[in-house]
């Protein structure tokens, strides 16, 4: 589960902004169908459904999709429950991300279906599409715009909470901000990058705090502190090094907090960090409020 959930969450934002409106629209249907089934199946049943899939979308012919694929959307539809609704899943079929919106669908379901209680599952579901939303709706303009960074902070959250429940503490201290004229889209990346590293810092388990403030209504300050093993001293001046990681071969491209740090400083933005071994990290970052033009 850890592993399906860190690859699928950190590349919902890219997807969700590659697909349509009614791709966007066909995926949270999916998925609320799919958390709404609680019928078990045995094996057999389940083969003998798989076929009847195999054959409809063959007598279909959907011109998007690859002869090999056939088996393999076959089992997806089986195990996520759409086989008792054709009309969504060959509307699925049709479109042109038809794999790729099945497969997130599949491997989110999962993430949800682990919850033992449906309701609760139900309502994550839920806040997840929100967050799909507001990341699907980023301005692409390449213009800054107002926007709430309290809620760009806990869609990001929203985002991790089923990998944070499961031993992580969150503590959101969250002033009253003034609307802040920024990239949003990108400055979301800082929110995952930071959130995603502290997390990995702590093993999945320990408290995370995230503080937001105003500085004398200069600046907006936004903090965000782990319990993690903290950084050495012996690496703390190279973390913000292009290609610097600390992680296994394949396991990072050391890119994040150089990007983290590119993103701060196109917003005229500082970043800085307060580290101590045992203890944890805290990450800063000030976002100066700056005069209307």
């Amino acid at each position: 589960m850890t592993a399906v959930l860190n690859s699928t969450l950190p590349a919902l934002p890219k997807f969700v902004k590659e697909i349509s409106d009614r791709e966007q629209e066909l995926l949270q249907e999916a998925l609320k169908h799919t958390l709404a089934q609680n019928e078990m199946l045995t094996t057999r049943e389940k083969r003998s459904l798989r076929y009847d899939i195999v054959e409809n979308i063959e007598d279909k012919a959907f011109e998007n999709l690859q002869a090999e694929d056939t088996d393999t959307l076959a089992d997806v539809i089986v195990d996520m429950g759409l086989y008792n609704n054709p009309e969504l899943y060959f509307k699925i079929l049709e479109q042109p991300q038809a794999t790729r919106i099945l497969q997130f669908a599949y491997e989110l379901s999962g993430i949800l279906r682990a919850n033992k209680n449906i309701v609760t599952a139900t309502e994550r579901a839920a806040k997840i599409i929100f967050a799909l939303k507001n990341f699907s709706r980023q301005d692409q303009s390449g213009e800054k715009k107002d926007a709430d960074i309290n809620e760009s902070l806990q869609i990001t959250l929203t985002l991790y909470q089923n990998q944070l429940k499961h031993g992580v503490k969150v503590i959101r201290n969250f002033a009253d901000l003034p609307q802040y004229k920024c990239f949003i889209d990108e400055l979301s990346q800082v929110w995952t990058n930071l959130i995603y590293n502290a997390i990995q810092a702590m093993g999945s388990e320990g408290s995370l705090e995230i503080t937001t403030k105003t500085e004398e209504n200069k600046a907006i300050l936004v903090s965000i502190s782990d319990t993690g093993g903290g950084i050495p001293k012996n690496i703390q001046d190279k973390i913000f090094n292009p290609f610097f990681t600390t992680k296994k071969a394949g396991e990072g491209s050391g890119l994040g907090l150089d990007i983290v740090k590119k993103i701060v400083d196109k917003h005229e933005g500082k970043i800085w960090f307060e580290s101590k071994e045992g203890v944890g990290t805290t990450f800063f970052v000030s976002l100066p409020i700056l005069p209307a033009n």
